[in-house]
């Protein structure tokens, strides 16, 4: 699905949205594998993609339900101790801020990759 008007720098982790009868909760960023790299045959896709800042971001379905053209996206609940898709891609990018990996970290939907890759950081700056 694709939705204008919500930027990355807004919409936070755990932000619950509905759209018709659908639920929606916002997880995390989309950050591209290697295999975007090597089938547009440019090494630095990775660096590029995340340097844009705008990855977009994956939902989970939490109610199901209908959508019809027309049905406009609106926010539910806001997820107000989160981060921002954009803050949490700017941890991918620079691994600096080992509070905000810290918060990455217990973030519902964040997923083993990000999580992992968090933890490890966090551990590579408190040795």
């Amino acid at each position: 699905m694709t939705i204008d008007g919500i930027s990355d720098g807004w919409v936070r982790n755990g932000d619950h949205f509905r759209i018709g009868s659908v639920e929606l909760r916002v997880t995390r960023p989309r950050i591209p594998c290697f295999k975007l790299a090597n089938k547009l045959e440019r090494p630095d896709m990775m660096k590029l993609f995340l340097d844009s800042g705008r990855s977009g971001f994956y939902f989970a379905v939490v109610q199901e339900g209908e959508i019809a053209p027309g049905d406009t996206l609106q926010l539910v609940k806001r997820a107000e101790q989160s981060l921002t898709i954009r803050e949490i891609l700017a941890l991918v990018r620079e691994p600096e801020d080992v509070e905000a990996m810290q918060i990455a970290i217990g973030l519902d939907g964040i997923g083993p990759h990000l999580r992992t890759l968090f933890e490890r950081n966090i551990a590579k700056r408190q040795a």
